[in-house]
């Protein structure tokens, strides 16, 4: 879903007729062009981009309308998918940041110091040592300290 608000002189801009264009960034190719987009409401509209393609980025543009100042007509917009850049930096190896300073080298300094005392499941911390427990972890990773 593609969302555009719009104002004019600052209040909420409402009976727009505003057009959405959009371009796939691989080729440079139109995919959408000068679409109409339905209000939502208090200035806010809408348009279903249903040839959104997962992995793919898109720059848009839409154009409020020849009603609006030029400094409120046009809105412009991107989806750039984050996706890639993650994996790649969790898929990096490791043996690369291990220098003085890194970020690996702080995250395996801080496992040495808990792994001595402590269990990590997930998000959660458990330190039976400072509790003075034992912990049973079950096959869904639930936990019982007794």
């Amino acid at each position: 879903m593609i969302m555009s608000a719009f104002t004019d002189s600052g209040a909420p801009a409402t009976g727009l007729t505003p057009a959405v264009t959009i371009y796939d960034l691989a080729d440079d190719s139109v995919v959408v062009d000068a679409a109409a987009m339905s209000e939502v409401g208090g200035g806010i509209y809408k348009y279903s981009f249903s040839a959104y393609t997962v992995g793919t980025d898109y720059a848009l543009y839409v154009d409020g309308g020849a009603t609006l100042a030029d400094a409120d007509r046009y809105q412009y917009g991107s989806n750039i998918d984050e996706r890639p850049i993650a994996d790649a930096v969790w898929d990096e190896a490791t043996s690369g940041h291990a220098g003085s300073g890194t970020f690996a080298e702080a995250l395996l300094d801080a496992y040495d110091a808990a792994s001595s005392h402590s269990i990590i499941l997930g998000k959660k911390i458990i330190r039976p040592l400072e509790r003075g427990g034992t912990v049973l972890l079950t096959e869904s990773g639930d936990y019982l300290l007794l």
